[in-house]
């Protein structure tokens, strides 16, 4: 077993993140922590900038017995595992999967399932997604749940709060229910729960969203955009603990097990989400939050009246959301065992 790792996928810079950049960073550092010499490949932004992709070839042949891993969405990637399905240069490889539509694309015709076959594992973020796999012939198939690095848990403070505060927390568009909320809130509103709740949006505003979503906060008194949140420092994860409850109605084709549901569960955040892709196998309905039916607003807004009118629901979910997060660490997670395991 070689001590060399080729990693492929989106690394980005230092201060840059989002869902595949810090995920692959985090397995970087957790490869390097248990002895592995790390050759990246950096994917990100690669489509726009071929041209960062050209030291690959280079690496496949200079370092002919390391591990291959490959962490991305597929369609970034396909080619690259079309590529060793032909040229056979490597035989220990890995796809590292990220986001929840992998089945459904191979299903539909986009990907052929043949080159699969030949991964030594695909790693998937739910059993949902594996099982699925598995249906349709791809048996090489391991659930590997999403993490990240939890190096603090603040300590929540109940009942310090006169009104319940939503928050909502991710790329601000559409897709990931951001509409549904700002409709539920009106309802709200206009049935007399104004003074009773607040909604803070964070996160990065699609820009072709921007300007609708910025007149409908400016519009409601209860909602406002807080732009963003570091969650690397503590700061910042104290305060998201501040807030009550997270929303996620997402209905995103790409979502996969979000890692912002693991920064819920740090928070002590129980979530209110839809019943989309992975979302069900990690929050557990009246536990650790509440599943609603996606796109249904009117559930979305009864959901939320009964938490305003039953708070003390909260402490108990938000109790067992911090119970269960050490689950979700990355020390947990990529372990020595974890890696003699698949020979990396």
């Amino acid at each position: 077993m070689s001590n060399k790792v080729i990693f492929i996928g989106g690394i980005g810079k230092k201060k840059e993140f989002g869902g595949e950049l810090t995920k692959n960073k985090y397995i970087i550092t957790r490869l390097e922590e248990l002895g592995k010499t790390v050759i990246s490949v950096d994917t990100y932004q690669s489509r726009r900038k071929p041209w960062k992709l050209w030291k690959l070839p280079f690496v496949l042949l200079v370092y002919p017995k390391s591990t291959l891993i490959l962490s991305s969405s597929l369609g970034n990637i396909y080619y690259i595992i079309k590529f060793l399905y032909y040229v056979r240069l490597k035989k220990n490889v890995i796809y590292w999967g990220i986001g929840g539509i992998f089945a459904e694309r191979i299903k539909n015709g986009d990907f052929n399932k043949k080159y699969f076959n030949y991964l030594k594992a695909i790693f998937v973020e739910g059993d949902i997604m594996k099982d699925a796999l598995f249906e349709i012939g791809i048996k090489n198939v391991v659930t590997m749940h999403n993490f990240k690095k939890i190096e603090y848990i603040p300590e929540k403070k109940y009942g310090s709060n006169e009104i319940i505060k939503f928050v909502f927390l991710s790329r601000i568009l559409p897709v990931k229910g951001v509409d549904y909320i700002i409709e539920a809130t009106k309802i709200l509103n206009a049935d007399g729960y104004s003074n009773k709740f607040i909604v803070d949006f964070y996160g990065r505003i699609e820009p072709s969203y921007k300007e609708n979503f910025l007149n409908n906060v400016s519009s409601i008194s209860n909602i406002n955009y807080s732009g963003t949140l570091d969650l690397s420092i503590n700061k910042d994860i104290d305060k998201l603990a501040s807030y009550d409850i997270m929303l996620f109605p997402t209905y995103s084709k790409s979502e996969g097990f979000p890692g912002v549901v693991i920064s819920a569960y740090i928070s002590g955040l129980p979530i209110i989400a839809s019943d989309w892709n992975l979302n069900k196998e990690f929050i557990i309905d009246k536990e650790t939050g509440i599943i609603i039916p996606t796109h249904s607003i009117e559930i979305l807004y009864k959901s939320m009246v009964d938490l305003i009118q039953n708070p003390e629901q909260i402490i108990n979910m938000s109790k067992i959301c911090q119970s269960k997060v050490r689950e979700f660490d990355l020390n947990t997670i990529i372990t020595d065992e974890f890696i003699s395991s698949f020979k990396i």
